[in-house]
């Protein structure tokens, strides 16, 4: 891998670059998943919930900083992170399932890596895990996405100045998971005792070794990540993901967390990142409006837009103060083809409207439902997953009724409970009636004992909310993408465009 990256950066001509500079700072917004259905969904949220928050969405459009982005690989109509990110980070086209590879398979190099070539600071974060396909795409190149055991070896092989996320499993030799083990005892001492450490890895390298001897600071809970303010620093806060937008917001007031959110290591990276004479480039992503959307569970996929929008207003607020800064927001592709429809649950009583009869055939919604989601208190896979976890005997729809009860605005009957854990068994869920004729657009994530599950109460459980899921796979619509910043390097995004197109804007606008 050393004398790959060493051979992608020898080919690039730091001397003469293609492009004038037009800003110093680039800043990309990811949102994972995010569609126009799930932007539609906050802004519904925001119009009806009464809360004094504006929508970043609706700020930016007003000031029409807006454009299309089709997200598709070469050979395919429907995209998948890792494809769309690598086509993001390079400009050129990838397959799916391919990190940092081209059509032929071959690396490509990334603006990040073009960046730390040229003495830009370079940052990755997300509330996923630092080894997942988005924030892998933009500095490891691997045939597979889950192959992450080797993207961490890449990160730390590029070493870009800042990563902040979770997958500390992915950095650490297998014996950690022996408690009587060497590895295990040297990062039980370091690491915060409320923070469990593994290894996923089936190899002994020890990658945290490696990154300190590369000059990385290393931490591992929020408190220590708000005392660092030297670069190099990997964060790794979680031994996989990082914790959904549902808990940050029920735990943002606890000073004890020891998780940051992502809006905290957003603010701590344009802090640190911002202090290069040279200039950075930050990819940030929102990568749990995927997951929400993969689980057809809407209160969860409310938060994670909420959180987006806060993150969107600390990055526009930043780039608004200066003119050496480029934002953009964008997304790699679509997630559930999420939407709200009519329906005949609840036909309206007719109206007398100025002496004439009104009466509506359909029940087109009650948008004070939507006020209601922003009530879940924890995400559906959690709480399916917690659930298997309970002994068998009191696996019972009667202790689903009251689980949901404690977590969802809405309640759920002892049949409808019934419903939720027959869709555990595979051949029972196909067997469901609504799931007949459509089993190949869900792939394999209903191979998940939990997703199964977690899409059926989420039709129960929202069914008067006139809120459907087409799938929990990706869809090809194309994204709304959105762009602040100086006129000359903002005015290139504009009307449609493929995301090797914007993969390509991007590095021009930081002269690469």
């Amino acid at each position: 891998m050393f004398f790959r990256v060493l051979g992608l950066l020898a080919c690039l001509n730091l001397s003469n670059s293609a492009y004038s500079k037009s800003v110093d700072n680039l800043i990309l917004v990811i949102g994972d998943g995010m569609g126009p259905q799930q932007v539609s969904l906050l802004n519904y949220y925001l119009s009806n919930s009464g809360m004094k928050v504006q929508s970043q969405f609706k700020r930016l459009s007003d000031d029409g900083k807006i454009f299309i982005v089709e997200t598709v690989p070469k050979q395919g109509l429907v995209a998948e992170s890792a494809s769309s990110a690598t086509q993001m980070a390079s400009g050129e086209y990838s397959r799916p399932g391919m990190i940092g590879l081209d059509v032929n398979g071959k690396p490509v190099t990334t603006i990040l890596e073009k960046a730390k070539a040229k003495g830009i600071l370079t940052g990755l974060v997300s509330d996923t895990r630092i080894t997942h396909a988005t924030p892998a795409a933009f500095a490891a190149h691997r045939i597979d996405r889950y192959d992450e055991s080797g993207i961490a070896e890449d990160l730390i092989e590029v070493a870009p100045d800042l990563l902040l996320s979770g997958g500390f499993a992915y950095f650490t030799p297998k014996d950690v998971n022996d408690p009587k083990s060497k590895p295990y005892k040297k990062y039980r001492d370091i690491v915060p005792s409320g923070i469990a450490i593994s290894s996923l890895r089936k190899d002994q390298k020890d990658l945290l070794a490696g990154a300190k001897a590369k000059g990385y600071r290393l931490v591992f809970d929020r408190q220590s990540l708000m005392k660092s303010k030297s670069l190099p620093i990997l964060g790794l806060f979680h031994k996989e993901s990082m914790p959904s937008a549902i808990y940050e917001s029920l735990h943002k007031n606890d000073r004890n967390r020891l998780s940051p959110s992502l809006e905290e290591m957003t603010e701590y990276s344009l802090d640190v990142l911002s202090k290069s004479r040279k200039g950075f480039f930050l990819m940030v992503e929102s990568g749990q409006i995927d997951w929400a959307s993969h689980s057809n569970d809407p209160g969860y996929l409310l938060h994670q837009m909420l959180q987006m929008n806060r993150i969107i207003k600390i990055v526009v607020d930043f780039a608004e103060k200066r003119e050496d800064t480029l934002v953009v927001i964008t997304s790699d592709h679509e997630t559930g083809s999420f939407s709200f429809s009519y329906s005949v649950l609840d036909k309206p009583v007719s109206e007398n409207l100025n002496g004439q009869e009104y009466k509506r055939t359909l029940d087109y919604g009650h948008p004070e439902d939507i006020r209601l989601l922003a009530k879940q208190k924890r995400t559906c896979t959690e709480i399916m997953k917690d659930f298997d976890k309970r002994k068998k005997s009191e696996q019972t729809p009667q202790a689903l009724v009251k689980t949901v009860k404690a977590n969802y605005p809405y309640s759920i009957s002892k049949q409808d409970a019934e419903k939720v854990l027959q869709a555990g068994d595979m051949a029972d869920f196909r067997k469901m009636r609504s799931f007949e004729e459509s089993d190949g657009f869900f792939g394999k994530y209903y191979n998940f004992k939990s997703q199964r599950q977690c899409s059926v109460l989420a039709k129960i459980v929202y069914r008067e909310s006139n809120i459907i899921w087409g799938t929990a796979g990706h869809t090809s619509t194309p994204v709304i993408s959105y762009v602040v910043g100086p006129s000359k390097a903002s005015a290139p995004f504009k009307g449609m465009m493929h995301n090797t197109k914007l993969g390509q804007l991007l590095q021009q606008a930081l002269g690469l």
